[in-house]
């Protein structure tokens, strides 16, 4: 039997090295890994100049890449996201569409000037790595013309003003308050159209063209950190299917040890053991109670904080062995109250009443809070506060006798609070 259980846990370990290895290689951000778009092998992928070029190819309809305005209409589908463009503008004839670069105005030259003569047009500013500018926008919002295309033959809802980066810059937009302003598209969003378009199936599209296309969306993916694609979350997705059961076996086997063995040996490593807190004395008392459907908590509290004459109080420091925190490596810490009674509501009262004194005296690993409908957690340990490394026992306890030595102070005066007992005004309790 023992030679069973011994292979059995050999497979799983192996199977999960395999799967540890498989994700960290689909994983790995090195360039190694990933072949490099082109524009990067010639020190160039920073160069807004040449993202200008390639965009602006690609959104040609009469450039030879074999598109057409495929591209463009994906284009003009974000656009009519962010503005009231409408497909009602788009004259059907492709060739009617210009696209200039550098489009020279009395204000500047916007980088790519879209336009259907006499109907529409949208000027393109476009960043890569430049700083952002509101200044230049707000003078291509005024300009009156762009080469040899007069703003003013355009009603205002024919105008139309993008702006493309990385992200959306803190003054954006530049003027909020006009009727044409800037609007925001993500390199991102480029990306995904390009996605659109290069999707299988692709006609008779030249491949080189398709290629291209691809390479510009990589280098949009490395500028904006998407390497993270769909095609590796796919391959992620089918390596957890694949090692799903010896995933499934290794995480009931890290349940049933923090339910047969951590949520049990904290009592003797705090109460008697190397754990134990610079403060522990006969007056300090632990206990434990599991349950059928989780490991339990554990309490730890002085011998006058749990009464159940006529003050009827039960306040105690908590932790809750968890599987799911252990094998993260965090540790929940509550200071907690139960219980119905007038004692336990003039400790509510002066909690609360008190709460940003205490929130000074206690460390700054806890967080003060007002109790609960259920009089319950006084303080918490926040988020993160006390890391060990995950699935390691000694490390664990570690953390709890640190829990309670930085909580001495508090525990002080929880003492000092149930000894003012009774009181009725929170007022009369000095700390």
């Amino acid at each position: 039997m023992a030679d069973m259980m011994s292979q059995k846990v050999d497979e799983v370990e192996s199977q999960l090295r395999d799967f540890g290895q498989r994700v960290e290689a689909l994983t790995e951000r090195g360039d190694i890994r990933r072949p490099w778009p082109t524009l990067r092998i010639l020190g160039r992928q920073n160069r807004e100049r040449y993202w200008q070029s390639y965009l602006a190819y690609f959104l040609n309809p009469a450039k030879p890449h074999g598109f057409r305005g495929i591209l463009l209409e994906e284009i003009l589908k974000i656009v009519a996201e962010k503005t009231d463009f409408t497909r009602d503008l788009l004259h059907p004839d492709w060739d009617l569409v210009n696209v200039e670069t550098e489009a020279d105005g009395d204000e500047g030259r916007p980088d790519i000037l879209v336009h259907q003569p006499d109907r529409w047009f949208i000027c393109f500013e476009l960043k890569v790595d430049a700083s952002y500018d509101s200044g230049q926008l707000s003078r291509y919002l005024e300009t009156s013309k762009f080469s040899n295309l007069d703003v003013t033959k355009y009603d205002p809802d024919r105008r139309f003003y993008i702006y493309i980066d990385t992200e959306q810059p803190t003054e954006f937009p530049p003027d909020a308050d006009s009727d044409n302003e800037f609007k925001l598209i993500t390199w991102t969003e480029i990306a995904k159209a390009i996605d659109t378009v290069t999707a299988f199936p692709n006609g008779h599209r030249s491949v080189r063209s398709i290629e291209q296309l691809r390479d510009f969306r990589e280098l949009i993916a490395y500028k904006t950190n998407m390497n993270q694609d769909d095609r590796t979350y796919r391959k992620l997705k089918d390596e957890y299917i694949k090692h799903r059961d010896a995933i499934s076996e290794a995480d009931e086997g890290g349940k049933e040890f923090v339910a047969r063995n951590l949520a049990h040996d904290w009592v003797g490593a705090i109460s008697a053991g190397d754990y134990q807190p610079n403060f522990w004395n006969e007056k300090w008392e632990t206990y434990y109670k599991s349950n059928r459907d989780s490991p339990g908590w554990g309490q730890i509290y002085h011998d006058n904080w749990k009464q159940n004459d006529e003050q009827n109080i039960d306040i105690h420091f908590e932790h809750k062995p968890r599987w799911k925190h252990f094998r993260e490596g965090k540790f929940v810490f509550n200071l907690e109250i139960e219980g119905k009674s007038d004692a336990n509501d003039s400790i509510k009262a002066f909690w609360n009443e008190n709460k940003h004194v205490i929130q000074d005296k206690a460390p700054e690993t806890m967080e003060i809070c007002s109790p609960g409908v259920r009089n319950k957690y006084l303080l918490k340990s926040t988020d993160g506060t006390y890391e060990y490394t995950p699935g390691d026992p000694e490390e664990y306890f570690e953390v709890l006798q640190q829990a309670l030595e930085d909580n001495k102070v508090v525990a002080d005066l929880v003492s000092d609070i149930i000894a003012a007992l009774p009181f009725e005004e929170p007022t009369t309790v000095q700390l």
